[in-house]
């Protein structure tokens, strides 16, 4: 079964596990895809937003108190 996520939940990637942030829209066909705004800006363009698009089988969710 897989894991539904919401606009907010942190994820991390799960090929990539230094990949962690918040899902911060959904896109693509059925919204079948999650926009994730990376925690790790560095690699980012000045102002432009750290994001990465990644599949639901490719996220897993972090459990935060």
């Amino acid at each position: 079964m897989e894991t539904k996520f919401e606009i907010g939940d942190r994820v991390k990637v799960k090929e990539q596990e230094s990949i962690v942030g918040t899902i911060i829209r959904k896109v693509g066909l059925c919204k079948s895809k999650y926009v994730v705004l990376d925690d790790d800006t560095s690699w980012a363009e000045e102002n432009e937003e750290a994001t990465l698009i990644y599949k639901n089988y490719e996220l897993e969710k972090l459990i935060t108190k």
